[in-house]
C-alpha cells in the first residue's frame, strides 16, 4: 500500500564482473535516486564477503564460486524502502604463471635430460625438480636442482633443460615444480626414465682423496679417460691403450668437492664419483 507522503525510490547497481582468488578487495557502487546510503549483503561469505570501510562498502574475495551480492536501502521520514536489486558475483582460481606446453624426460647417456616449454608467463620466479627411485608410498622426492626462470614481463614462449648427471639404477620419478614469485609451488608433472647400470668393471681407491687416485680396469676394455666437475665440465682426459690396465690421477688442483670418472669404449661408458677432500 503506498503511504502517503512518501516517496519511493530506486536503487541502481550495474551488474559485477568477474574475479578472481587473488583479485584485491574492491568497492560497491551501487546507488539511488535518493542519494541515501546503501548497505549490502552475500549470500555465500565463503565465496565473498561484504564490510564497511568508512562510508564505503567493500568486497573480499575468499574463495571459488558464485554469490549474490545484495543492495538495500530502507527508506527514512521523507522516502518508502527500495526494493532491493541483486547482483551475481562469479569468482574463478587464478589464472597459473605459467601454461606448460611440453615437458619430457630422456635418456642421455648416463644422465637424464629434462625439457619443458612453457608459454603466458607471468610472477614466474623458476622451477624446481625432484627425484625419487620407487613408486610406493614410502618413497619421497628429494630435491635435485633448480631453473631459474628469464624474469621478462609476459614471456609469451621458453624452452627449459636440466640434466641430472647422478641418476640411480632403476626407474627415475622426476616432478617438475614451478615457483611464483611470492613462493607458491605448483607441481607440473611426474616423468620417468629407467637406468640399467651394469656393475662397474673399474676400481678407484683411496676414496675420498686428498690427491691421487688409483684406477684399475680390465686391460682392453676401455680407450678414454675423462675427469668431469658436477657441471659437466671435462677438467683432464687421458687415451687408454689396449695393454693399460691403471692410470694415476692427480686431483689436488683441484678445490673439494665431488668429481666424476668416465671410462668409455667401445659401446661401453662406465662412470664413478670421488670425493675431493
Amino acid at each position: 500500500m503506498l503511504i502517503v507522503g512518501k516517496a519511493g525510490q530506486l536503487i541502481t547497481f550495474a551488474p559485477l564482473t568477474t574475479q578472481t582468488t587473488t583479485s584485491p578487495d574492491f568497492a560497491l557502487s551501487a546507488s539511488t535516486n535518493s542519494n541515501l546510503p546503501l548497505s549490502y549483503t552475500s549470500s555465500n561469505t565463503t565465496v565473498a564477503e561484504v564490510y564497511q570501510d568508512g562510508l564505503i562498502w567493500k568486497v573480499h574475495i575468499k574463495g571459488e564460486g558464485a554469490t549474490d551480492i545484495t543492495a538495500s536501502q530502507v527508506g527514512n521520514s521523507n522516502y518508502m524502502a527500495a526494493v532491493d536489486v541483486v547482483q551475481q558475483l562469479q569468482v574463478i582460481g587464478a589464472p597459473l604463471p605459467v601454461i606448460l606446453v611440453s615437458y619430457s624426460a630422456k635418456l642421455e647417456g648416463n644422465y637424464a635430460k629434462l625439457e619443458w616449454k612453457t608459454t603466458n608467463e607471468q610472477n614466474n620466479k623458476g622451477f624446481e625438480l625432484y627425484r625419487k627411485t620407487e613408486s610406493t608410498e614410502n618413497s619421497t622426492f628429494v630435491k635435485i636442482g633448480e631453473v631459474s626462470a628469464p624474469h621478462i614481463s609476459n614471456l609469451t614462449s621458453q624452452v627449459y633443460s636440466f640434466t641430472d648427471k647422478t641418476p640411480l639404477n632403476g626407474t627415475n620419478y622426476y616432478k617438475l615444480v614451478q615457483i611464483d614469485n611470492d613462493g607458491k609451488a605448483t607441481e607440473l608433472g611426474i616423468r620417468t626414465v629407467t637406468f640399467n647400470f651394469q656393475p662397474s668393471t673399474f676400481n678407484l681407491y683411496p676414496n675420498p682423496t686428498a690427491d691421487q687416485v688409483n684406477i684399475s680396469f680390465t686391460a682392453g676394455r676401455f680407450n678414454l679417460l675423462q675427469v668431469v666437475d658436477v657441471n659437466g665440465k671435462v677438467l683432464q682426459q687421458w687415451s687408454i691403450n689396449a695393454m693399460e690396465d691403471s692410470k694415476i690421477l692427480l686431483l689436488g688442483q683441484y678445490p673439494a668437492g665431488i668429481y666424476i670418472i668416465h671410462l668409455n669404449g667401445k659401446g661401453i661408458s662406465e662412470t664413478r664419483k670421488v670425493v675431493k677432500r
